[in-house]
Protein backbone atom coordinates (compact mmCIF):
# COMPACT_ATOMS: atom_id res chain seq x y z
CA UNK A 1 0.00 0.00 0.00
CA UNK A 2 2.55 2.21 1.04
CA UNK A 3 4.45 1.57 -2.67
CA UNK A 4 1.37 2.82 -4.11
CA UNK A 5 0.90 6.41 -2.23
CA UNK A 6 4.35 6.56 -2.65
CA UNK A 7 3.85 6.63 -6.59
CA UNK A 8 0.97 8.97 -6.52
CA UNK A 9 2.89 11.83 -4.66
CA UNK A 10 5.67 10.85 -7.61
CA UNK A 11 2.95 11.87 -10.14
CA UNK A 12 2.48 15.85 -9.66
CA UNK A 13 6.08 15.91 -8.90
CA UNK A 14 7.08 14.28 -12.58
CA UNK A 15 4.48 16.31 -13.91
CA UNK A 16 5.83 19.65 -12.38
CA UNK A 17 9.61 18.99 -13.77
CA UNK A 18 8.03 18.40 -16.60
CA UNK A 19 6.25 21.37 -16.97
CA UNK A 20 9.73 23.08 -15.67
CA UNK A 21 11.88 22.06 -18.50
CA UNK A 22 8.48 23.35 -21.17
CA UNK A 23 8.71 26.80 -19.27
CA UNK A 24 12.37 26.81 -19.83
CA UNK A 25 12.96 25.78 -23.83
CA UNK A 26 9.73 28.01 -24.49
CA UNK A 27 11.59 30.94 -22.50
CA UNK A 28 14.70 30.17 -24.85
CA UNK A 29 12.90 29.76 -27.81
CA UNK A 30 10.47 32.66 -27.36
CA UNK A 31 13.49 35.07 -26.48
CA UNK A 32 15.32 33.59 -29.55
CA UNK A 33 12.64 34.42 -31.79
CA UNK A 34 11.89 38.05 -30.22
CA UNK A 35 15.50 38.67 -31.06
CA UNK A 36 15.83 37.46 -34.78
CA UNK A 37 11.96 39.79 -35.10
CA UNK A 38 13.37 42.76 -33.77
CA UNK A 39 17.01 42.61 -36.37
CA UNK A 40 14.85 41.79 -39.24
CA UNK A 41 11.09 43.51 -38.74
CA UNK A 42 12.37 46.51 -41.05
CA UNK A 43 13.86 44.54 -44.08
CA UNK A 44 11.72 40.83 -43.71
CA UNK A 45 8.64 40.47 -45.69
CA UNK A 46 5.08 40.86 -43.72
CA UNK A 47 4.40 37.03 -44.23
CA UNK A 48 7.62 35.94 -42.23
CA UNK A 49 6.82 38.87 -39.75
CA UNK A 50 3.65 37.17 -39.47
CA UNK A 51 4.83 33.87 -38.52
CA UNK A 52 7.77 34.86 -36.20
CA UNK A 53 5.07 36.84 -34.48
CA UNK A 54 2.82 33.67 -34.13
CA UNK A 55 5.47 31.28 -32.80
CA UNK A 56 6.46 33.97 -30.23
CA UNK A 57 2.76 34.23 -29.16
CA UNK A 58 2.40 30.77 -28.93
CA UNK A 59 5.93 30.23 -26.90
CA UNK A 60 4.25 33.01 -24.53
CA UNK A 61 0.82 30.90 -24.44
CA UNK A 62 2.62 27.43 -23.41
CA UNK A 63 5.13 29.78 -20.83
CA UNK A 64 1.73 30.86 -19.60
CA UNK A 65 -0.31 27.75 -19.44
CA UNK A 66 2.53 25.72 -17.88
CA UNK A 67 2.94 28.29 -14.84
CA UNK A 68 -0.71 27.66 -14.54
CA UNK A 69 -0.41 23.45 -14.53
CA UNK A 70 2.90 24.15 -12.06
CA UNK A 71 0.84 25.77 -9.65
CA UNK A 72 -2.42 23.75 -9.60
CA UNK A 73 0.20 20.21 -9.11
CA UNK A 74 1.50 22.17 -6.43
CA UNK A 75 -1.36 22.88 -4.89
CA UNK A 76 -2.69 19.28 -5.21
CA UNK A 77 0.65 17.11 -4.18
CA UNK A 78 -0.40 14.69 -1.62
CA UNK A 79 -0.83 11.03 -1.29
CA UNK A 80 -4.12 10.86 -2.63
CA UNK A 81 -3.51 12.09 -5.67
CA UNK A 82 -5.11 11.45 -8.64
CA UNK A 83 -4.98 13.02 -12.10
CA UNK A 84 -8.24 14.56 -13.19
CA UNK A 85 -9.63 16.08 -16.44
CA UNK A 86 -8.29 19.36 -15.39
CA UNK A 87 -4.97 17.96 -15.33
CA UNK A 88 -5.16 16.43 -18.79
CA UNK A 89 -6.59 19.68 -20.69
CA UNK A 90 -4.23 21.94 -19.13
CA UNK A 91 -1.06 19.25 -20.01
CA UNK A 92 -2.80 18.77 -23.67
CA UNK A 93 -2.82 22.60 -23.85
CA UNK A 94 0.66 23.07 -23.44
CA UNK A 95 1.44 20.64 -26.41
CA UNK A 96 -1.31 22.50 -28.37
CA UNK A 97 0.75 25.97 -27.80
CA UNK A 98 3.92 24.32 -28.36
CA UNK A 99 3.28 22.18 -31.20
CA UNK A 100 1.20 25.72 -32.70
CA UNK A 101 4.72 27.40 -31.80
CA UNK A 102 6.92 24.87 -33.32
CA UNK A 103 4.73 25.01 -36.63
CA UNK A 104 4.51 28.86 -36.90
CA UNK A 105 9.23 28.41 -36.35
CA UNK A 106 9.32 26.09 -39.22
CA UNK A 107 6.75 27.83 -41.38
CA UNK A 108 9.06 31.31 -40.43
CA UNK A 109 12.12 29.18 -41.11
CA UNK A 110 11.07 27.75 -44.53
CA UNK A 111 9.67 30.99 -45.86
Amino acid sequence: MESNQQSNIEIPKELINWSKWMIGINFSAGTGCVVVLRDIKATAAPIMVFWLQTAITSFAFTILSAVVFNLILSLEVRSDFTLKRKHWILGGTQLLFFTCAFFALIAWIRG
